[in-house]
């Protein structure tokens, strides 16, 4: 439950999903998993492979129903997902792609976003013209487009080399920090977790749950190397039990 006086943004209450294999035997993916995102947190959930992280997301973004639990947002809130894969229309332009998610947006705000994220000069490039980093950039304006007041990412940096990932990393944070979106992101990454988060979670093996939280001291800059090693020390020691 969320403390009394705060502003909660999201509730997630997963009692239990379920699916069923090719064999047709029944699979438990999340049981008892529940978390509170307040406004404008940024919090990054870690758990093992195949914990689920991916099946918690897509329900959190409606796109699987088939579950036991509540999702409950203030309402006339939107969310915004970012996938692994970009899932950009070949046939359309940067500015098209973008467009077809906010159709009504500000030109002036799409300047402001697609700037920012460096894809100025490649707003008439379709798709199969741009790198995979470009390609995740456009990924990015298109879900900050619809201006959303929560923003979901699945490992948005994976298969990027770690140079661009980083410069990804602070593009991204720089745009959710002023627009003080609420996010939470999925990461296998635990320094880019420590960097980006006020908060991280950690999910149990399956049937997924949540079996730790971590707060990140802030300001974030300030923090030494020392207190990240403790703190990805702590987070690895976590993974290793839930695995074991």
């Amino acid at each position: 439950m969320s403390p009394v006086g705060a502003l909660t943004q999201l509730d997630v209450s997963v009692l239990r999903k379920t699916y069923q294999t090719a064999a047709g035997e029944t699979r438990t993916v999340l049981r008892d998993l529940a978390f509170t995102l307040q406004a404008g947190e940024v919090c990054a959930l870690i758990g093992p492979s195949g914990s689920g992280k991916t099946t918690l997301l897509r329900i959190m973004a409606g796109l699987d129903t088939d579950f036991e639990g509540t999702i409950t947002q203030p309402p006339h809130q939107k969310l915004a997902m970012v996938f692994q894969e970009p899932r950009l229309l070949p046939w359309r332009t940067v500015l098209q792609n973008i467009r077809l998610a906010a159709p009504q947006a500000d030109p002036a705000d799409l300047k402001q976003i697609t700037d920012s994220l460096g894809l100025a000069d490649h707003l008439t490039f379709f798709p199969g013209e741009l790198s995979l980093g470009l390609a995740r950039r456009v990924s990015f304006a298109r879900a900050l487009a619809i201006k959303p007041d929560i923003l979901v990412l699945d490992e948005p940096f994976v298969s990027l080399d770690n140079s661009l990932a980083v410069r990804l990393r602070d593009e991204l944070a720089t745009l959710v920090e002023a627009r003080h979106i609420t996010t939470l992101i999925v990461t296998h990454d635990v320094e880019e977790a420590i960097y980006l988060a006020d908060r991280i979670l950690m999910l149990s093996t399956k049937p997924a749950r949540v079996i730790a939280e971590i707060k990140i001291d802030k300001p974030r800059h300030a923090m030494t190397e020392a207190q990240v090693a403790r703190i990805k020390g702590e987070v690895i020691q976590l993974l290793t039990k839930s695995t074991a």
